[in-house]
């Protein structure tokens, strides 16, 4: 894992981030539920439910910074 685990960003840091060429990968943890109510999503988002974030994180690029919301 990276230095930075657990790093909160704002909108503005991750634009700047991504602006400046850093790659960033989106996570959307929310329920099937929580995202048939509201589905608006960043472009590009990969869908993890929350309660399986941990047996299937090591599908996420280490590579890159995570942004999970």
């Amino acid at each position: 894992m990276a230095a930075q685990d657990g790093l909160r960003l704002d909108p503005q840091e991750i634009r700047a981030r991504r602006v400046r060429g850093e790659d960033i990968v989106f996570v959307d943890v929310r329920t099937q539920d929580a995202r048939s109510m509201q589905p608006e999503q960043i472009p590009g988002t990969h869908w993890l439910p929350l309660a399986e974030v941990v047996q299937k994180s090591d599908t996420l690029p280490r590579q890159s910074t995570i942004a999970i919301y």
